[in-house]
């Protein structure tokens, strides 16, 4: 973008971390067993106490004729060129009838002057009479907060930190640019524990999803889930009088009606509940079929749900045939366009979009007529010798900017972006051992399933083009405090909303999230948050056998692992990994570690 219309980036300049006075909880190994229940099903019955609702069986979720999805997307990918070409973009500057400057073209990153009121109280409720509630009392003023996950896309797979595919996400990288880059951010080593984290604000030994290895992913047909004593992010933004939207993979629990997302604080989903899908044909991952009871032959299992309620939801069979990125993209872009017709003025949107890509799935290839980049990316790709599998990731990624520079388009001409944080973050590493295409971690070292910094550290950021949410200050800079997934449930409800969780009356006594809005958003050179950290330790795993935690002494970050499986380095993904490689992550002997990441990275 011409940089008149930005806030210009603090280039070379730390952003360090904040201050937040928040009393540190303690750990012990008997409360980390108490803590680690999960809620099972047998026949219906919520086996980890009390009567379930009525249970989701295979043959409801997956019965379904063979139709084709055939509704083109409302919003072409190609049309957003101007924003995603590798070669570049140009945006021009208009003046909306409420006189404030904004973008024409796609991008929609300049900065607006609008300053956000202050919000009403509301009463707290985990019933579906909370949309109600919420729908009447309103949030005047509070920003839409769209929170973008994007499927084990690895340390060294988006533009603007990737040393071999510097071209995939020209979208994401602008948006990173001209927001707060978290430079020391973690996930969880899998999908469905980072997911419990994310949605959660606690660590997986509160929730039950302590794992050594990839044991215990939530399939199609698995029997356990978040227990419902464990409040969502979804439902705490309800009960703040937000819209709430869930698209993608869910991957937190299905195995009966009370653990899908409509009744755990989504307004509405629309996507999957396992692992992972075919991309095109919605196929489920890990459980490509399952026993008709009829005819005692196999009958193929699909994955994708469209619903609003209990009483409202359906097999999303008319979709099949439409690649994922784009048939989640199309949604978030209805209810975008949707909001700012019905509610813009009266109540705000969380929207969490959990993209399937660059997850490892059959048919990752996304529609070449929908690639504008596809020839550019071809050259590009065989310029630098990448294996067929690397340059499958490249597709796959440069696909996923697209949509997201459509979406973030839409936000723009609707007026939605000017009073919106965006929130960008990867659910774990990257995968570099996958069958269809392969992430990244380089230069760390491990993958996807262990605890080694390939698996955790990921990518994340902050946009906003509002300075009342990133001040000219902050944005442009980097942010390395401490954070991981679990902060995102206080640093939205209590930092970009402004409201308190204990003030609310919500039990935060097993909450392990922590507020860095204020640190995120400060002056680098505020000497108020020049040598103090929001979080000085993270907790990936805790048991009475096994653990791994990084703990911030002395400005070092210390890692400690204890009986954990090793891992070495699987360089830089130029070519497939050979199968000697990637049998490296088998179970074999367990192993002791303590490193030092700041010297030691």
């Amino acid at each position: 973008l011409p940089q008149q219309l930005l806030y210009p980036p603090q280039h070379g300049r730390t952003h360090t971390t904040g201050t937040t006075m928040v009393a540190e909880s303690s750990y012990g190994a008997a409360e980390a067993e108490a803590d680690a229940h999960i809620a099972y099903t047998d026949g219906g019955r919520n086996v980890a106490g009390g009567a379930a609702a009525s249970p989701l069986t295979p043959t409801a979720a997956a019965a379904a004729s063979a139709s084709v999805w055939r509704r083109p997307l409302r919003r072409s990918v190609a049309a957003v060129a101007a924003m995603a070409m590798v070669t570049g973009s140009v945006a021009l500057v208009r003046t909306n009838s409420m006189g404030r400057a904004a973008l024409a073209a796609s991008s929609g990153l300049a900065a607006s002057e609008s300053t956000p009121s202050p919000d009403s109280g509301l009463a707290v409720s985990n019933t579906n009479a909370a949309k109600a509630a919420a729908a009447s009392s309103g949030c005047d003023g509070c920003p839409s907060v769209i929170m973008i996950t994007l499927d084990d896309v690895g340390y060294n797979d988006l533009g603007y930190v990737s040393s071999d595919l510097p071209f995939v996400s020209p979208n994401l990288d602008q948006l990173a640019a001209n927001g707060v880059k978290l430079t020391e951010y973690y996930g969880q080593s899998i999908c469905t524990p980072a997911r419990t984290t994310l949605m959660s604000g606690k660590f997986v030994h509160r929730t039950g999803f302590n794992t050594q290895q990839g044991r215990i992913e939530i399939f199609p047909i698995s029997n356990y889930s978040v227990p419902l004593s464990h409040k969502l992010l979804p439902e705490y933004m309800q009960g703040a009088g937000y819209a709430t939207h869930v698209i993608g993979k869910w991957n937190i629990g299905h195995c009966h009606q009370d653990y899908l997302p409509w009744n755990r604080g989504a307004d509405t989903f629309l996507g999957y509940t396992g692992a992972g899908v075919t991309y095109d044909s919605h196929r489920a991952y890990g459980n490509a079929s399952y026993p008709n009871p009829s005819t005692g032959g196999p009958t193929e299992l699909f994955d994708m749900l469209d619903g609003r309620s209990s009483d409202d939801w359906e097999p999303a069979t008319s979709m099949r045939g439409a690649y994922t990125t784009h048939l989640f993209t199309e949604r978030a872009v209805e209810h975008v366009e949707n909001h700012m017709e019905t509610e813009s003025s009266s109540r705000p949107m969380f929207m969490w979009l959990a993209f399937h890509a660059a997850h490892d799935d059959p048919d990752a290839h996304p529609p070449t007529a929908d690639l504008p980049q596809y020839d550019v990316l071809m050259k590009m790709t065989g310029d630098e010798g990448l294996g067929h599998k690397r340059v499958m990731a490249a597709l796959t990624l440069t696909d996923l900017d697209n949509s997201i520079g459509s979406l973030v388009a839409t936000m723009n001409t609707t007026g939605m972006l000017e009073n919106s944080v965006i929130i960008v973050n990867s659910d774990n590493g990257g995968d570099p051992c996958g069958e269809h295409l392969v992430g990244d971690n380089h230069p760390l070292r491990g993958s996807k399933m262990t605890y080694f910094q390939g698996g955790l550290k990921v990518p994340g950021f902050i946009y906003s083009p509002n300075k009342a949410y990133i001040p000219h200050q902050a944005r442009g800079t980097t942010y390395d405090g401490l954070m991981h997934h679990v902060d995102w449930v206080r640093t939205i409800y209590e930092g970009v909303v402004g409201r308190s969780l204990d003030d609310d009356g919500y039990d935060t006594s097993t909450l392990d999230s922590l507020n860095h809005w204020q640190a995120i958003t400060a002056d680098p050179d505020d000497p108020q948050f020049a040598d103090s950290d929001v979080r000085d330790n993270i907790i990936f795993a805790l048991t009475n056998h096994y653990m791994t935690v990084i703990k911030r002494v002395g400005g070092s970050d210390i890692k400690v692992m204890k009986n954990m499986f090793n891992s070495s380095w699987f360089g830089d993904a130029k070519e497939t990994n050979n199968a000697m490689m990637c049998n490296q992550n088998m179970e074999f002997d367990e192993f002791n570690f303590m490193f030092n990441l700041t010297s030691d990275p």
